[in-house]
């Protein structure tokens, strides 16, 4: 089973955690293209985690059905887990959704 994560925009993404970072290393320039390539090297290292994506929204054309994008244009199959992870209205309360895709 494939773990597909559907992330905010890199640039999104990056912003909202150099935010929340910032007030731990005062006086520190934090790259937000850093933190979003942590976010991806942290999930795709993950050591339980074998078949682990990550997909970041600007990735995934706006007008096309989500799982048939996952499906075509991805490869997911029927019994992979989707993770949807949207910004919420504060940077460090993400919205997220979880399912699995089923048979075509």
């Amino acid at each position: 089973m494939a773990v597909f994560y559907i992330l905010p925009p890199r640039q999104l993404l990056g912003e909202a955690l150099a935010t929340a970072l910032r007030p731990f290393v005062p006086g520190v320039a934090i790259n937000e293209d850093a933190c979003a390539d942590l976010v991806d090297s942290l999930v795709t290292g993950s050591p339980d985690m074998t078949e682990t994506y990550i997909v970041h929204r600007e990735e995934l054309p706006d007008d096309e059905d989500l799982i048939v994008t996952l499906r075509e244009g991805f490869g997911a199959e029927a019994g992979d887990k989707v993770v949807l992870v949207t910004i919420g209205p504060r940077p460090d309360s993400p919205r997220v959704r979880t399912w699995k895709l089923e048979a075509a």
